[in-house]
């Protein structure tokens, strides 16, 4: 309200102190509190409150609340950046960006160990000419689906099992079962 008058403005343009009208339906813009009426506040928004919340005069209103019932005159306390949707949007934005000291440590140590444990997988594998043993200490030394490239994966899984089993010395105590054909 504006010299006494209601006047539709948009959420940025409320001026602290001013009051405003919250319909029901209506997105409360502010937090502020009650001056006049009587109505019920869905909070679900801020306080995970999934229970409508009756609000009446000298109770406190949160920007980002829905009414559900009711009229009400809030005198706005916090506009904009001040109000406790966006400090809570803040804080939230602030702590996805922070990284644990361990995250960080544990980016650095990949960032070294991945590649090094390639290498050793390569030199074991041209030393020993042995595919398999190369490819055993790759898949152990870096589990992780992100540190075994794709093309090797997908090579792996295109060679016939028994024909690299035959080129190995482990091959007389590594089996796999017969598969049956798929009945129709």
């Amino acid at each position: 309200m504006r010299d006494g008058e209601q006047v539709e403005v948009s959420a940025g343009a409320v001026i602290m102190g001013e009051t405003v009208v919250v319909k029901n339906g209506a997105k409360v813009p502010v937090d502020g509190d009650v001056i006049s009426g009587t109505g019920t506040l869905d909070e679900a928004s801020i306080t995970g409150e999934s229970m409508p919340v009756e609000k009446m005069i000298g109770d406190r209103v949160f920007a980002g609340t829905v009414s559900r019932s009711g009229f009400l005159q809030v005198r706005a306390t916090g506009v904009g950046a001040d109000t406790t949707l966006a400090r809570i949007i803040h804080r939230v934005e602030d702590a996805q960006d922070a990284k644990a000291k361990t995250q960080v440590f544990m980016d650095r140590f990949s960032a070294w160990y991945t590649p090094a444990i390639m290498v050793l997988a390569l030199v074991v594998g041209l030393l020993t000419a042995d595919v398999v043993l190369a490819l055993t200490l790759l898949v152990i030394g870096c589990p992780g689906r992100w540190s075994f490239p794709s093309r090797c994966r997908s090579w792996l899984v295109s060679v016939e099992p028994r024909k690299m089993a035959s080129s190995s010395r482990v091959a007389s105590s590594w089996r796999l079962p017969r598969r049956s054909p798929p009945s129709p």
